[in-house]
């Protein structure tokens, strides 16, 4: 699955970016995806929660919160296209 400069390899669970690979833990591999496959569309914190964590096990707000801020930092030390835009109060733009 491609996204600007980057490349997502779902066969080998990892993130390509101009020809570096990029080490993902498992929940920031789920995010990248779900983002790549919404790309243009809104995506709200629920959703999203929803998706990763899809079971009647608690999962604290901020635990959601801290993995997305974290992924664009990764995303950036290798140069990737910026994928994830925070709306305030709505959710993320992909």
């Amino acid at each position: 699955m491609m996204y600007g400069n980057m490349v997502l390899n779902l066969n080998k669970s990892c993130l390509i970016c101009g020809g570096e690979v990029v080490e993902l833990t498992k929940n920031e591999f789920c995010i990248l995806y779900y983002f790549m496959k919404q790309r243009g569309k809104m995506v709200t914190h629920e959703e999203l929660m929803t998706y990763l964590w899809d079971s009647n096990l608690f999962v604290d707000d901020n635990t959601l919160t801290v993995k997305v801020n974290r992924l664009p930092k990764k995303l950036a030390a290798v140069a990737a296209e910026p994928i994830i835009k925070t709306k305030r109060g709505i959710g993320y733009l992909s």
